[in-house]
C-alpha cells in the first residue's frame, strides 16, 4: 500500500524537544526518521519555527475541546503541560493544508521511565497506520535519548481494543490485573510496558 508522506512536529520538552527526535540539536533542515526498516517506512521531520509551534499548539487546543468529553479533554491546559521540561507532544500534521495536525501522543520522560499519556488520531485518518506510525517515532525517539533498558507504559481503557491494537503492534505488552475505576466509576484500564534489552 502507497503511504502518503506524513511530517512531525515535536512540541514541549523545553529546548531540547526537537533533537529528541532529529538527534542533532535541530540545526537540520530536514530529516527522514526511519519508523520500520522492514518496510522502509519513513515520516518527515524539520524544526519548527515559534510561530509554527503556537500555530500547533492553539489546533491541538481546538482539537482537545471538540474531540473530547470535558472530563477528558486537556483543553486550555495543554500549553501548560507542554511547558515542562518532561512532557512532550509529537504532533503529526498535513502540512500540505497548512498546519493541521491528523495525530498527536503526549510523552513524559523521566530518570527512570516513560509514560505514553496520550494518542489520538483524527477520525479521518484511523485505519490508515497513522497511530501505529507515530508510536514507533515515539519508541524510537525514547530510544536514542535514554538507551537500552528504559521502560516506556502507559494506561489503556479495557474496551478500548483498536488501541490495544495499536499498542501491541509496536511491542507493548498487557500487565495480568486490570486498574479498576481509573478512567472512571466502572471504566477500568490496562497497564500496558515495552523495553528493550
Amino acid at each position: 500500500m502507497q503511504r502518503r508522506p506524513l511530517h512531525l512536529a515535536v512540541v514541549g520538552g523545553g529546548s531540547n524537544a526537537q533533537s529528541m527526535v532529529l538527534g542533532d540539536g535541530g540545526q537540520r533542515e530536514q530529516k527522514h526518521v526511519v519508523v520500520d526498516e522492514d518496510d522502509d517506512d519513513t515520516i518527515q521531520c524539520r524544526p519548527r519555527t515559534p510561530r509554527e509551534r503556537e500555530d500547533i499548539m492553539r489546533e491541538l487546543v481546538r482539537i482537545e475541546k471538540r474531540h473530547w468529553d470535558k472530563g477528558s479533554s486537556w483543553g486550555d491546559q495543554l500549553p501548560t503541560l507542554v511547558a515542562k521540561r518532561n512532557a512532550y507532544v509529537f504532533v503529526v500534521l498535513d502540512d500540505a493544508a497548512g498546519v493541521q495536525p491528523v495525530a498527536y501522543a503526549v510523552l513524559y520522560v523521566n530518570a527512570l521511565h516513560a509514560q505514553l499519556s496520550k494518542l489520538f488520531t483524527m477520525p479521518a485518518w484511523r485505519g490508515q497506520g497513522v497511530a501505529t506510525r507515530l508510536v514507533r517515532v515515539v519508541l524510537g525517539a525514547v530510544r536514542r535519548l535514554k538507551g537500552p533498558g528504559y521502560e516506556v507504559t502507559l494506561m489503556v481503557e479495557v474496551g478500548n481494543l483498536a488501541a490495544q491494537a495499536v499498542y501491541e503492534r509496536c511491542g507493548f505488552r498487557r500487565e495480568a490485573d486490570e486498574v479498576l475505576d481509573y478512567y472512571a466509576v466502572g471504566r477500568h484500564a490496562w497497564r500496558m510496558k515495552t523495553s528493550w534489552p
